[in-house]
């Protein structure tokens, strides 16, 4: 977050990096990074600059980019590029002239001096004596020194010089862990350690990385896990720690040593997976990310003060209720629950069913198959023969065919199929980790469940996709579609997915929900028919002629609608019943321009000048920047923005103004 505590940024394997509103938990914007298939794209690491106006994110990306981002609209405004390896880790000084960027492999930390705002850089000397990734960095409240934490097992500290980084010592954790987080003490004199393997935290005097103190947790039937990251309270009084540390009942906790440790930790429970953030604010409270996925914010006396969760299903720990219609064309994946219509989805009604009795669970043998050590495991094994699997992939789901000819293995990259005797027949790469895996009994489908919330079909005598389905943890809104783009959804549906329109590698991609796109695109006909049909293509050639144009992201490209932002005001207190002026960037194809720019005030549309009329100036070819005039109400105001051209309306642009708080002598006058 920033230095003044308005403002929160999360990134995520998603691909997107989202900044939030703190006092209100309300989305502001969302950055898109260039992506493609597979781990192309997914962030894994973020910091923003301490006056809150850039943010810098990065991890996998074909450059091994680091991107540096406007906070107020979610654009590149520099791109640091061709580093070696994975980004693991990002910090910046506490005065936000300079970045550290951690690295995967051998490869250590990087650092930039930042020039102009951030709109460029220069690498200044880091450090590369590592025999494996960073974990983590922090520098001290002078920033004279940069403590970095790495899997070989060190933890290392550098003095901060005009030239770049200077090792001054390094030093392990004496068999106390692998150094993970990590967070200075307000006075600069310690540092705390987490760490990724132990349910301790280590304090270390700063100067010399000696241990001066071991933190341990309650002994209360507690699951034994990591405390890997850490924070400290800004008026030095308190040590946070967290991970996959988890209380008794499964929920995992933040723990809180009062007196630096002198008494014993508090537990908190906040979350139903691993908590892979901890930061403390000036005001005493504490922000937090969890893998759920979710943040929240507890306040100083330990309470609760905000949560942001997910609106995807979890699919963990749903094997028995995984269960498949026999042509794979029903499944279920969750207990019932009151109020809702079903607990189970039928792809050729498009609607939510109660489950059918003797639909199949995922088997782990049929005949004479058996998989074995396939749960949590890098060797799984068919009939005792183990499995090949690639380094760092491990199996998480498996399921054998009714007649036991077909194993299907999830693994956390990969979704694979094989015969009886551990022979690979296909793999395809997962969207992301499969926590499910099922056969359909007639032997044409194998069906997964991700932690991105999606079930997807694979046609299993190829392994190629035909069929997505995402539903919603309200068991309201689901939207299904098919690779080409088709879809149907419910009423709200069709805004939870869309297409990303990439715009080359420095600038941030392009985002239009599939709603933009109904005319062509909306085909609940098709959909219903992919499963019985046996694929996308078959269930084509059964409709009409005509019935149907042609999919894919070409003809996307042919006919998007604009996009709108809004590049000024960032945040605006204002006169009651004042006037304001918007600068608003629209971009449109050359061969589309915008036609019209229409807005909402609180819901309300209001007439706006013609865009002919407004004084405007060229960006890019074919991003313009308007000024735009509103007359504004005596109460907060909601502004909504969109454009139009032939293709059709635009992803709306949001701007959220409060009225200046009352001031003391206005409040007497009053």
């Amino acid at each position: 977050m920033d230095r003044d505590g308005r403002y929160a940024v999360t990134a995520s394997e998603d691909k997107t990096a989202r900044v939030w509103d703190v006092a209100s938990g309300s989305p502001l914007s969302v950055f898109r990074p260039p992506s493609g298939p597979g781990n192309d794209g997914k962030l894994y690491a973020v910091a923003m600059a301490p006056d809150g106006a850039v943010f810098a994110t990065a991890g996998w990306s074909s450059s091994n980019d680091v991107y540096l981002v406007r906070r107020s609209d979610g654009q590149i405004i520099h791109r640091i590029t061709g580093l070696p390896d994975v980004v693991t880790h990002l910090s910046f000084s506490r005065d936000g002239r300079m970045l550290v960027a951690g690295l995967w492999g051998r490869q250590g930390v990087r650092v930039f001096q930042g020039t102009d705002s951030w709109g460029s850089a220069r690498e200044l000397q880091g450090g590369s004596d590592f025999s494996d990734e960073v974990n983590a960095s922090v520098w001290s409240p002078d920033d004279k020194t940069i403590v970095v934490s790495s899997a070989d097992g060190f933890v290392r500290a550098y003095e901060a010089t005009p030239k770049g980084l200077k090792l001054l010592s390094r030093s392990t954790l004496a068999g106390m862990g692998v150094p993970f987080g990590l967070a200075f003490s307000p006075d600069g004199q310690t540092v705390a350690v987490g760490t990724s393997d132990q349910e301790s935290v280590v304090l270390l005097d700063a100067k010399t990385l000696k241990v001066r103190k071991v933190l341990s947790p309650p002994a209360m039937g507690s699951i034994a896990r990591s405390l890997s990251v850490v924070a400290w309270s800004t008026d030095g009084k308190s040590v946070y720690a967290a991970g996959s540390w988890a209380n008794d009942k499964g929920r995992f906790a933040i723990l809180v040593w009062p007196d630096t440790g002198q008494s014993e930790p508090t537990v908190i429970p906040v979350a139903r997976n691993t908590i892979t953030a901890l930061h403390a604010t000036r005001d005493g409270s504490l922000l937090y990310a969890t893998a759920d996925p979710a943040w929240g914010i507890l306040a100083a006396n330990g309470q609760s003060q905000l949560t942001i969760g997910s609106s995807l299903l979890d699919f963990r720990n749903q094997r028995s209720r995984f269960r498949l219609a026999a042509d794979g064309s029903a499944l279920a994946f969750q207990d019932a629950r009151p109020g809702n219509t079903g607990d189970a989805f039928d792809t050729r009604q498009l609607a939510w069913v109660k489950a059918v009795k003797d639909w199949q669970a995922p088997r782990t043998s049929a005949g004479k198959t058996m998989v074995d050590n396939w749960f949590e495991r890098q060797q799984p094994s068919i009939n005792g023969k183990g499995l090949g699997l690639d380094a760092n992939e491990w199996s998480l789901a498996a399921s054998v065919s009714r007649d036991g000819n077909r194993i299907a293995i999830a693994t956390n990259f990969q979704i694979r199929l094989y015969d009886r005797n551990g022979r690979a027949l296909w793999k395809t790469a997962a969207p992301a980790t499969p926590w499910q895996v099922n056969t359909s009994d007639d032997g044409r489908w194998v069906v997964a469940a991700f932690s991105d919330g999606t079930l997807r079909w694979y046609r299993q005598q190829d392994g190629s996709e035909q069929l997505v389905f995402f539903p919603q943890a309200d068991g309201r809104r689901w939207v299904m579609w098919v690779p080409g783009g088709y879809f149907a959804a419910s009423p709200g549906g069709e805004n939870l997915v869309g297409w990303q329109v990439d715009r080359g590698s420095a600038q941030a991609a392009d985002f239009y929900p599939v709603s933009r796109f109904r005319t062509e695109y909306y085909r609940p006909e098709l959909i219903s028919e992919v499963i019985g049909k046996g694929s996308t293509d078959a269930a084509l050639a059964a409709l009409p002629a005509g019935a149907a144009a042609p999919p894919g992201g070409q003809a996307i490209r042919e006919r998007l609608p604009p996009t709108v932002r809004i590049v000024s005001p960032d945040t605006s207190n204002w006169a009651v019943g004042g006037n304001i002026k918007l600068q608003v960037a629209v971009r449109a194809p050359a061969d589309a321009p915008p036609t019209i720019l229409r807005a909402r005030i609180n819901g309300q549309p209001v007439a706006l000048p013609a865009l002919s009329a407004l004084r405007s100036s060229r960006s890019d070819a074919n991003e313009s920047i308007y000024e735009v005039p509103f007359s504004l109400p005596g109460l907060d105001a909601q502004i909504l923005l969109f454009a139009e051209n032939k293709h059709g309306v635009s992803p709306e642009a949001t701007l959220t103004l409060k009225k200046p708080p009352v001031t003391a002598k206005e409040a007497v006058a009053a």
